[in-house]
């Protein structure tokens, strides 16, 4: 049962977008979980848990959207 769970969990390397690097993993192409750590605020650190791909792609797009309109 442990071998049919880790051959449908994808986990990509590790992403750098603006201040964040991010981790993500998708498990069955239906649930997603993004990891992410702000390189100079250690308080934005997060797990975040998404139904599908498309939630978990507008989260991370508003959470850099959001740091670069803070930074400025």
């Amino acid at each position: 049962m442990m071998s049919d769970l880790i051959k449908d969990l994808v986990t990509y390397p590790f992403l750098r977008r603006g201040n964040y690097q991010l981790k993500v993993s998708v498990l069955k192409k239906m649930s997603v979980v993004v990891v992410g750590n702000h390189l100079q605020d250690v308080d934005k650190f997060f797990v975040k848990h998404f139904s599908n791909l498309e939630e978990a792609a507008n989260f991370i797009e508003f959470l850099l959207l959001k740091d670069e309109q803070d930074g400025r």
